[in-house]
Order: C-alpha cells, then structure tokens, then sequence
C-alpha cells in the first residue's frame, strides 16, 4: 500500500478514536491513537475478512484486550465498511451515563451487553450453520455416488452421536437440580445451561444429517 495512503487512513483512525472519546467524555484515547498504525497495517494488508459477509469461513479473528484501545478498533471497523459511521458517533455515551469505577447500574449493563453478544452470536452461527449443511448435503451426494456402505457408516456415527448428547444433556439437566439446591450457584448454573443448549444444536444439526441420509437411500 502506498505510505501516504497508509498514513492518512492511520490519522483517519486516530481523529475517529479521539472524537469517540471526547464526545463520550470519558475513556483514554492515547492507546487507541498510538495503535492506530498498527492497526490499520493489520485491516489493510494481512487478516482476511469480508465486510458483505460476516460469516466469511475463512476470516481471520483478532482479540484485543485492552479495552481503552477499542476506540481504535471501532475506528479502523468502520474505515474497512465493516460499520457505520452513525453507530461509532454514540460510541461510549451509554458507558459515560452510567458513570465511572465502581460503576452504577453495573449488572443491568452487563444483562443488557450479553443479549447484544447473544443476538450476535446467534446470527454468526446461523450462517455458519447454513455453511455447514451445505458442505455436508454435497459430501453426502459423493457418498451416495461411492456406494450405500459409506452412508450407512457416516448414518451409524451420526446415530451415536445422537445418543451420546441425549445422556450428555440428561446428565447435566440433573446436575442443574443439584447446584439449584447451594447458595451462591447462579453463575454455575448459567455455565450448564449454556452446555445444554449447544448439546441441544449439536444434536439437532446431527438428527438433521441423519434424516439427509435417510433421503439419500
């Protein structure tokens, strides 16, 4: 990439993070300005993403954990096409209402942040479901055009799998009755919840594939 290019569209980051913070009245805008260019390196020239497809199988994930240098990430987000420039406009005003360290109103918020998560998870994993279903349909349909022997293998595995997940879903569903009986077991019991439900997908999407088969013969 031309430097020019490369050096405006890291000011580009650092003008977006320092407007964010400012318009927020709180937060450290010097670690997100002083990454800018490193951020912009990484979006422009190495990790894989596509802006039209979130769910892009062969994206590449980057976590970063401070979380002072997020204005950063937004910046460079919304410079890639990945998000509007009138979401990062409101960017920290709810954080600024709800005060500083120790925070108020510290659960609702943390309540109100999970669903969001949760609602996006939700939508990626969709996707990456659809994907999934499609690459099986066709390995089926060569399965099917090998012979009968490769389904009926794959359909006995998908079986087991099936019965595997029903005792592994029973066996936590009564550990939930154990745990609901101690003090001071809500977050243990959110943590089983959350195994049972993807045992829950896992072995629908296996029951899913077993019945593809069944049509296949």
């Amino acid at each position: 990439m031309n430097n020019q290019v490369t050096r405006k569209a890291a000011d580009n980051i650092r003008i977006l993070a320092l407007s964010m913070v400012e318009k927020a009245k709180s937060g450290h805008p010097g670690g997100a300005m002083g990454g800018a260019d490193f951020i912009n390196v990484l979006y422009s020239e190495f990790l894989r993403y596509d802006p039209d497809n979130y769910a892009y199988p062969f994206r590449d994930r980057l976590f970063l954990d401070p979380g002072h240098m997020s204005p950063m990430l937004y910046g460079v987000l919304t410079l890639a096409g990945i998000m509007p420039i009138d979401e990062i406009k409101e960017f920290q005003r709810r954080w600024s209402e709800v005060g500083y360290v120790p925070i108020r109103n510290k659960e609702e918020l943390q309540k109100q942040y999970k669903a969001v998560l949760d609602k996006l998870f939700a939508t990626v994993r969709g996707a990456d479901r659809e994907n999934q279903m499609n690459r099986f349909k066709n390995r089926v349909n060569s399965m099917r055009e090998a012979g009968g022997k490769q389904l009926r293998t794959e359909r006995e595995k998908l079986y087991n799998r099936v019965k595997q997940l029903e005792q592994e879903i029973q066996t936590l569903e009564n550990n939930i009755g154990f745990f609901s009986k101690s003090k001071g077991a809500e977050q243990l019991i959110a943590d089983v919840q959350d195994k049972i439900a993807k045992a829950k997908r896992d072995m629908a999407d296996a029951i899913e594939r077993v019945k593809l088969i069944d049509s296949q013969e």
